[in-house]
């Protein structure tokens, strides 16, 4: 169950924005969808996989705050090998799974990664810097959705998940 807690689940919810241009557009093609449906899993994988690095980077702060002190990784109840070895098997799933469907998708992913690894090390804590890459975060998601099935995206659905 720890395990399962660390991955993040409800923060999935985010990872929707991948249908965004989908939604949008007026020819429903099953296609796409299973396609976009893949990638999402395929995201969800790598995205979780960032949060089990980022609560091994916190470890010692979130061991310390009054709430996330109680993850998993903080309290202990999971062990560093296996968050490592859980964290690496989600990335290489996740890519793998998101290469095969839509191989250029790999590399807004790997930019989703770089965006969010950093993030974790250094952003988070420079003003601006910070709403910036979690802005920037959402921004992927969209691009990501709208590459796989080839939707432009309007400046209206941008500036909507922009703010």
């Amino acid at each position: 169950m720890e395990v399962i807690k660390a991955l993040r689940p409800k923060q999935w919810i985010k990872n929707f924005i991948i249908f965004f241009a989908f939604i949008g557009n007026k020819d429903f093609n099953f296609t796409d969808f299973v396609e976009l449906l893949n990638i999402f899993t395929g995201f969800s994988m790598v995205v979780s996989s960032t949060y089990i690095i980022n609560d091994l980077y916190d470890k010692q702060s979130d061991q310390e705050h009054p709430t996330k002190k109680f993850r998993g990784i903080a309290a202990n109840k999971i062990s560093l090998n296996k968050a490592i070895t859980i964290s690496i098997l989600l990335m290489v799933f996740g890519l793998l799974l998101i290469y095969f469907i839509y191989d250029q998708a790999l590399l807004i992913t790997l930019l989703y990664i770089l965006i969010s690894l950093s993030y974790t090390i250094k952003l988070k804590y420079l003003k601006y810097f910070d709403l910036g890459s979690i802005v920037s975060l959402f921004l992927i998601r969209l691009l990501l959705g709208s590459i796989v099935i080839d939707i432009y995206l309007s400046n209206s659905l941008i500036l909507f998940v922009t703010f």
